[in-house]
């Protein structure tokens, strides 16, 4: 795209806007602001106020962003089309695939309204890739509770044993952790290895880590198709209340303690005992908005 341009960013999605008067000028190249959001994307709107006429040119990379998006689970909506532009789109070959907002009011409410589902995701992904791996890994069903959020014994996870895992994600880190009380775990381990286990050992204490790796990868392969760009990490183990901590930054080895954040526990009941998810969301001011999608899911 060539001409000068505006991105307003909102919360949900950026809204791209021509300055002046605009027609496409034969160029290829496109607009670096363009690229940024193709790299970082949100849903977009498209602002064609102002533009006198789009060429063939010009709707073929509208359609490369729309596709490029698409590709990241994110849409765009083109506003303040004039009859003629929205002719010149019907014409094209790529027309048809982009969608026409009547209103900047009704794309921006559609695309938060999208948002909020899409932000609920991160919840059920954790939810349905724990209820499967028990199902699978251990012949157990499981119910999931009322998600609530931790007030008390907040430095520490909430059972006996625990695999943690961080989660680094496109914009944020935070922990994800799979708790167990004793009595569940040693049950937990007679479905997965027949055997009966009186205590936690070292020589069964890396299964807490184990499905915890098994859960992370299952969610994480259905949050990456929608965009969130999460990384392969290892989990760890933590027994009582003995975690220091997690590390924010993949090059820093400085823990921050549990306790400076928020934490939503994902309860749930099997038939071996309770067991619970943990997502622990840092004080951070993308923590912050983070902790806003997490605690305003549940229910």
């Amino acid at each position: 795209m060539t001409g000068p341009l505006r991105v307003v960013s909102k919360k949900s999605f950026n809204v791209v806007q021509f300055l002046t008067g605009f027609e496409t000028q034969g160029k290829t190249s496109r607009d670096p602001v363009i690229e940024g959001l193709i790299t970082r994307p949100k849903h977009l709107i498209l602002n064609l106020a102002g533009v006198k006429r789009l060429g063939e040119e010009l709707i073929e990379q509208i359609h490369f962003i729309d596709q490029q998006l698409k590709s990241s689970s994110r849409k765009m909506r083109i506003v303040f089309a004039n009859e003629s532009l929205k002719q010149e789109l019907l014409n094209s070959r790529f027309g048809k695939l982009v969608v026409v907002s009547e209103s900047l009011h009704a794309a921006a409410q559609e695309l938060s309204t999208q948002s909020d589902l899409s932000d609920r995701q991160f919840i059920k992904a954790f939810v349905n890739a724990t209820l499967r791996t028990f199902y699978v890994q251990a012949k157990t069903h499981s119910q999931r509770g009322p998600i609530y959020v931790k007030t008390e014994n907040r430095s520490h996870p909430l059972g006996d044993i625990s695999g943690i895992i961080r989660v680094l994600g496109r914009n944020f880190s935070y922990g994800v952790m799979l708790s167990f009380p004793k009595e569940t775990f040693l049950k937990l381990l007679t479905r997965l290895t027949g055997e009966e286990s009186a205590e936690i050992t070292q020589e069964n204490q890396d299964a807490a880590a184990e499905l915890m790796n098994i859960i992370f990868g299952q969610a994480k392969l259905v949050l990456n198709l929608k965009g969130a760009g999460l990384t392969p990490q290892l989990p760890v183990l933590s027994f009582g209340d003995s975690f220091p901590g997690l590390a924010l930054d993949e090059k820093s080895e400085k823990l921050t303690p549990l306790d400076q954040g928020k934490t939503v526990v994902i309860p749930f009941g099997s038939d071996i005992g309770d067991f619970f998810i943990e997502v622990w969301i840092p004080e951070t001011a993308e923590g912050a908005d983070a902790a806003r999608i997490w605690f305003s899911s549940g229910e």
